[in-house]
């Protein structure tokens, strides 16, 4: 499982040619012979980026082993994802906050 938040504060980052699933290939390529042996091996990938004025390129990668019967909802938590959508949640109300 890998979860992919790309944060950033650049619209024309946010906008111009920089497509999410490009994103996600960058971040893989290199966790090949580290994390895993080959991105073949990654079976649920979650890729997002979010435009925060202001903000500076941030990425958040979660990464975990899961058992082949794991629940949709273990798969999400395992993953980190829900920790990452906690950050955004409070990245987001902080924003609207100012």
């Amino acid at each position: 499982m890998v979860t992919i938040i790309q944060f950033t504060g650049s619209e024309r980052v946010f906008r111009d040619g920089n497509d999410v699933d490009n994103f996600a290939k960058s971040i893989l390529d290199p966790l090949q012979g580290r994390v895993f042996e080959d991105d073949s091996q990654v079976q649920s990938l979650s890729a997002n980026k979010l435009y925060i004025d202001g903000y500076e390129n941030i990425v958040y990668v979660g990464i975990k082993r899961v058992s082949k019967k794991a629940t949709y909802n273990e798969l999400v938590k395992h993953a980190g994802a829900q920790h990452a959508r906690d950050v955004c949640d409070d990245v987001l109300k902080a924003e609207a906050m100012r």
